[in-house]
């Protein structure tokens, strides 16, 4: 079972590229770790 909700992010280009051994529990987790990455970027950002 494929799952596509995920078009960009270096897992899912692994996984296009017919790397088909790169699950989609590891795409989720790329892409919530580039999410919570970004998320606490921008907030130390705001920070004085």
């Amino acid at each position: 079972m494929k799952l596509n909700f995920l078009p960009t992010g270096t897992a899912g280009g692994a996984r296009d590229r017919g790397e088909s051994y790169v699950s989609p529990l590891v795409d989720f987790l790329a892409v919530l770790a580039f999410t919570v990455g970004g998320a606490i970027g921008g907030i130390l950002l705001l920070l004085p």
